[in-house]
């Protein structure tokens, strides 16, 4: 009987309670795919139950008998220490803080190992902790926006601002690099989930953008009525999308709100640019669904403040993410084949 080489990833989001997996060739040929929502949040050890959990669903999925783990990549929404495989912060629980997490999936691989190809005398899989907003630089760098550019930084726009940065071929990792959301934006007086006022995913982020859409209904009738007849008279299901749409066809109160947005990430854009020169910015979460008239807008914006022999080429590095809502679990699967391949 033959056997295929296979690789697995996987993602925790959602405070813990959402975990994705997929199981791929060495090829790049997805063999399957499973989630599971969890009621309550999962700790590091029931992660791991669940994890093998789906790990056996996906080998049956996959009708295939004869497989070998060789390497195994995981995502996490936490600030990690790489170096030390732990985990440094993962809230709003405190059962992840300073767990050795690396470790944990190192015994688990090792059992799916044994479990998957039915034999004990084989090497151990590589192994891998990263954030989800790594994961979805090293997908977006290695099969997306970024293919082809020896340097890319990645920025998630969602719930928060988080960035990453490809680097030489190498995704890098620090325990806080890429938390350009907590730069202070001036004028700026939202208080920031971190307990600081003023930064920049406090005026960007999409969650940012619709609480503070919404907020501002009650004092502006004609925009609350545009706001309703967009949703279907649930304000609470507005979208960031919805508030650029709105922008786009002239509502002030729309249109000061994107322009509040729009300005100070354009301007942590330029200071990123000067700093790391990097050659794309991929802009990906929920604000790029905005899609390319706000892209262009960006652009614009950092084309005016760059220095101006360089505005419109440092301009044209900003890209819109290509890869969609499942980027994260398709960068772990492209890191975990880059390890099976021995790339990185």
């Amino acid at each position: 009987m033959s056997t295929t080489e296979v690789v697995l990833g996987a993602t925790l989001t959602r405070h813990t309670t959402l975990m994705q997996v997929a199981l791929a060739t060495t090829a790049g040929d997805v063999l399957a795919r499973r989630q599971r929502v969890s009621a309550v949040p999962l700790t590091p050890a029931t992660a791991i139950t669940v994890l093998g959990e789906l790990a056996r669903d996906l080998q049956h999925a996959s009708r295939r008998e004869g497989i070998r783990l060789v390497a195994l990549t995981f995502a996490l929404e936490a600030t990690l220490d790489v170096e030390r495989g732990t985990v440094v912060t993962l809230p709003p629980s405190g059962d992840w803080n300073h767990d050795a997490f690396t470790a944990r999936l190192t015994t688990a691989s090792e059992a799916l190992l044994v479990s998957m190809s039915g034999e004990g005398a084989l090497p151990p899989p590589l192994v891998r902790l990263v954030t989800v907003t790594d994961a979805a630089t090293s997908g977006e760098a290695l099969a997306g926006a970024g293919r082809g550019a020896a340097a890319s930084l990645f920025l998630d726009l969602s719930r928060t601002v988080a960035c990453g940065v490809w680097w030489g071929g190498h995704l890098l990792q620090r325990p806080h690099l890429g938390a350009l959301g907590h730069l202070p934006i001036p004028g700026a007086t939202e208080r920031c989930a971190c307990g600081g006022i003023g930064h920049l995913e406090t005026r960007v982020s999409a969650q940012a953008l619709v609480r503070r859409m919404i907020g501002l209904l009650v004092e502006a009738p004609a925009t609350e009525a545009a706001v309703m007849r967009l949703t279907g008279g649930r304000a609470e299901a507005l979208t960031v999308t919805e508030i650029w749409q709105l922008a786009c066809e002239g509502d002030p109160i729309a249109e000061a709100l994107m322009a509040g947005a729009n300005a100070p990430l354009a301007q942590a854009i330029l200071a990123s640019l000067l700093l790391l020169d990097v050659e794309r910015v991929i802009l990906g979460g929920s604000l790029a669904y905005c899609g390319v008239s706000w892209r262009d807008d960006v652009r614009a914006r950092l084309a005016s403040l760059a220095p101006p022999a360089r505005a419109h080429e440092m301009a044209e590095r900003i890209v819109l993410a290509e890869l969609g809502p499942d980027v994260a679990l398709r960068g772990t699967l492209a890191l975990a084949n880059a390890a099976a391949r021995g790339i990185y």
